[in-house]
């Protein structure tokens, strides 16, 4: 790491000093840092994207399966949920505020401000959109639905079984969005 700081001082000098070749090659060098920048983003975007869209999926399969809900419950829950996640991107209220409110007034604690500080970029990245989207879910479901405590407890319970089946091999995402796909193109009944 040493050497490419020393290389990069070298030419930083010689750019300053009207060395052509060196100005070209500090300027590519800018670039390419640039460039890994901006793929690097893209990247995690991409991962956080998925890995809202699974637990997103994990959480409808949740209410459809212990709850019943069908397409229009379905699509109710989404609504305010989405809403409930807007509001926590754009800072109007935090994973924080929502988890204090949750363990203060109704007594859950679904441990959302839990953070690894030693956790690598994925798992940070991984862990909170996690945060936001539990964060969200919770407040859609009792906000809209008026779930609290003890229902709450027993939804993430099942969400985590869910995500337990599915790390454990037993339980695939693809058969998951099926099944979900079906509830969501025939209505509200039930299996």
């Amino acid at each position: 790491m040493s050497l490419a700081r020393a290389r990069a001082r070298k030419l930083k000098k010689q750019a300053s000093a009207g060395d052509k070749r060196a100005r070209r090659e500090v300027i590519r060098a800018e670039q390419n840092i640039n460039l890994s920048y901006a793929k690097r983003y893209r990247i995690e975007q991409a991962y956080r994207k998925a890995v809202i869209n699974n637990l997103w999926l994990i959480y409808r399969y949740t209410m459809h399966i212990k709850y019943g809900f069908g397409k229009d419950r379905l699509n109710r829950l989404r609504d305010k949920t989405w809403n409930e996640f807007e509001a926590i991107m754009s800072g109007y209220v935090s994973v924080a505020e929502i988890n204090n409110y949750l363990k203060q007034d109704i007594d859950f604690d679904c441990g959302l401000c839990t953070k690894d500080p030693k956790a690598d970029r994925t798992k940070q990245i991984e862990d909170k959109a996690i945060r936001d989207l539990s964060a969200a879910f919770m407040m859609a479901l009792l906000d809209e639905f008026n779930y609290k405590g003890k229902k709450l407890k027993k939804i993430c319970q099942y969400a985590f079984d869910i995500n337990d089946k599915i790390m454990n091999g037993e339980l695939r995402y693809s058969d998951i969005r099926a099944k979900m796909a079906k509830v969501m193109e025939r209505g509200n009944k039930h299996d």
